[in-house]
């Protein structure tokens, strides 16, 4: 009866020591798992970040073309103007 007791002693703090591995393999893969999610989420961030600074920055030089644009528009009528001027003349 002593040998059967011991055998199941053995086998009882075999599987605690297997249990407790276990525990802490799966304690770091939870871990690692909440650390690659917020590596995920810290790069799809400053992917966002990065995606509107470039929308901003190409609505900035439309803008800037558009005003360049209107800008070159004035100068051509003026211009115009002048060169009939100066035809009459």
């Amino acid at each position: 009866f002593q040998s059967l007791k011991d055998k199941s002693s053995k086998q009882i703090k075999d599987l605690q020591t297997t249990t407790a591995s276990l525990r802490a393999k799966l304690d770091k893969i939870k871990t690692d798992k909440t650390k690659a999610i917020e590596a995920t989420n810290q790069a799809n961030s400053k992917a966002e970040e990065e995606r509107l600074a470039s929308a901003n920055k190409e609505n900035m030089l439309k803008e800037k073309i558009n005003t360049l644009r209107v800008v070159l528009d004035k100068f051509k009528k003026k211009k115009n103007k002048y060169y009939k001027i100066f035809i009459n003349y």
